[in-house]
């Protein structure tokens, strides 16, 4: 076991690790060690998560806790939530989500939706459009199987390829060729099936698209859909480049919590990687430590003892 560092940054995925399974918010105990963290002892703090940006704000604004920054679409993005930033973004060609939504429609029961981050709003701006985070479109089989759980703007189309024409014809009437840097493409594509959860629609996935000339990287975080992003992103990658470029804090200084396989990476690449008890034997096998589940505070018992640690 590696020796306790003595910790500049925290890094915690949401779902199945900061989150019991069957709440939208932290415990008002995991909350109170992380504010002690902070506060006593000046530790940054990244939501790392496949949720979007509107998603992760949620979590915040329910349990009145914001951290440092988010790590948003599995590594896609990393945001500001105080500035209200994007400060990196890496989309996914629409060619490249084409190129899997192609090969995967001839399986029947398919359903696709695709998040499109925005250009961040501009600070006059009064159209609630230009204010959102991400564009949210959708095909009809995604739409019915999860029309229950939007609470966000959605666009249904009769199909996926006219999604995918629709983003196309966006990004052509939003270029700015006097703007350096825009966002292009699709953050993150999402693909459902109806009669297949998200670790049996994962088998199904062609082989091609785990090679390194795939277009696209393929992980999934929950039970019921995939998640794809451009070819290597991910949250270890994001992480990576947030410390050498934002925050100067090396690896050995960064404790990082996670249950699934898009956490894998993120770590590998932390000083100290903890597996949540209810983590995958793949997950755990990467991990340094393994606490308790997401159900037993697990995050909240490994902090605890970090910070006692801290306090003599």
């Amino acid at each position: 076991m590696k020796p306790r560092p003595e910790p500049r940054l925290i890094v915690i995925d949401l779902d199945g690790t900061l989150l019991p399974s069957k709440s939208s918010t932290p415990t008002p105990r995991t909350i109170a060690v992380l504010q002690r963290l902070r506060t006593l002892h000046e530790i940054k703090i990244i939501y790392a998560s496949g949720r979007s940006i509107r998603s992760i704000e949620k979590v915040c604004r329910l349990s009145s806790f914001t951290p440092d920054y988010y790590i948003a679409y599995n590594g896609a993005v990393v945001y500001n939530p105080v500035t209200k930033q994007k400060i990196k973004v890496e989309c996914m060609s629409v060619d490249s989500a084409a190129s899997i939504i192609e090969e995967m429609m001839d399986m029947g029961d398919m359903g696709f939706a695709a998040e499109v981050a925005v250009n961040d709003a501009k600070e006059s701006t009064n159209s609630e459009e230009e204010k959102q985070e991400t564009k949210f479109y959708t095909d009809e089989v995604f739409y019915d199987m999860r029309k229950d759980f939007f609470y966000y703007p959605v666009e249904k189309f009769e199909s996926p390829l006219s999604m995918l024409n629709c983003i196309r014809e966006y990004d052509l009437q939003n270029f700015d060729e006097a703007v350096e840097e825009q966002i292009h493409g699709i953050t993150k594509l999402l693909i459902v099936n109806k009669s297949l959860g998200s670790s049996e629609l994962f088998k199904k996935v062609p082989a091609k698209f785990f090679e390194k000339e795939s277009p696209v990287t393929v992980v999934y975080s929950n039970s019921f859909q995939l998640e794809v992003s451009k070819h290597g992103v991910c949250k270890g990658k994001m992480l990576q480049w947030t410390c050498e470029n934002l925050l100067t804090i090396d690896k050995d200084h960064i404790i990082a919590f996670g249950d699934m396989l898009n956490d894998i990476e993120m770590l590998q690449y932390a000083g100290i990687g903890v597996a949540m008890g209810n983590a995958s034997e793949d997950v755990k096998s990467v991990a340094d430590r393994v606490t308790l589940s997401n159900n037993e505070d697990g995050v909240a018992v490994e902090l605890e003892k970090i910070l006692a640690h801290l306090d003599i």
